[in-house]
C-alpha cells in the first residue's frame, strides 16, 4: 500500500501586459496553488515517515506544510481528500514538530506558530521518541470530532506506531511564492543539478 504527503512551495510571478501590471503566479506542473496563502502545494502518494517526507520537500526546494490559518487547514483537507477513494483516504503529515524534551512545537519551515487545529485533548505528549503532527481523518473510525484537527504521535524517526496506521499517509508539500529573486535562481540551480 503506498501512502501520500504534500509539499508547499513558493509560485512564480510574472508581469502581466495589462494596463495597471499585476503579478500573476503560477505552480510548476503537478502543483496547486492557494491564492489565500499565495502558496503552491503538492500531494505525493509514498509509504515514506515524516523525516523522509520532510527530506523529499527539501530535495524539491519546499517543505512539510505549515498552517497559519482555519482556510489554509480546510484546503488541505480538501486537496488531499480529492481523487481518493474511503479507503485511500489518507492523514497528512504537517510540518508541526517537537523536540522529545519539549512541549513546545514549531513548523519546520521556521515560520510562527500562529493558528491550532488540534482535536480534543490535544497535543498529547508521548512518553518517547519526537512529537510529530497529522490532520486526523477519523470521522472514518467513528470519530467525528477528530475529523480534520490535529494528533500528534510518538515516533521514532517520524514513523508512526503500527496501531496508528489506519489508512495511508498524506504528506503535504508547501511552496511559498514570496521569495527572493536570489532564493529563485538558488532554486534553478539546484532543479537544474537534479537533472544532470
Amino acid at each position: 500500500m503506498k501512502l501520500a504527503y504534500i509539499c508547499e512551495t513558493n509560485a512564480t510571478s510574472s508581469n502581466c501586459p495589462t494596463a495597471a501590471p499585476k503579478n500573476v503566479f503560477t505552480c510548476d506542473s503537478g502543483w496547486t496553488y492557494f491564492s489565500v496563502t499565495n502558496a503552491c502545494y503538492k500531494v505525493h502518494v509514498e509509504n515514506l515517515s515524516w523525516t523522509d517526507a520532510q527530506q523529499v520537500c527539501v530535495n524539491e526546494v519546499s517543505n512539510l506544510t505549515s498552517i497559519h490559518s482555519e482556510d489554509e487547514n480546510q484546503f488541505i483537507i480538501k486537496i488531499t481528500r480529492t481523487g481518493m477513494n474511503v479507503h485511500d483516504l489518507g492523514e497528512p503529515w504537517i510540518g508541526l514538530s517537537s523536540l522529545e524534551s519539549d512541549v513546545s512545537y514549531t513548523w519546520v519551515d521556521g515560520t510562527q506558530v500562529d493558528y491550532t487545529n488540534w482535536g480534543p485533548n490535544r497535543p498529547v505528549v508521548p512518553y518517547s521518541g519526537f512529537p510529530v503532527c497529522y490532520i486526523s481523518s477519523d470521522y472514518l473510525i467513528e470519530e467525528p470530532d477528530l475529523d480534520g484537527h490535529w494528533k500528534t504521535l510518538r515516533s521514532f524517526d517520524g514513523v508512526r506506531a503500527t496501531e496508528e496506521l489506519y489508512y495511508p499517509i498524506i504528506d503535504i508539500i508547501k511552496q511559498d511564492l514570496n521569495i527572493t529573486s536570489k532564493q529563485v535562481n538558488v532554486r534553478n540551480k539546484l532543479e537544474k543539478m537534479r537533472k544532470l
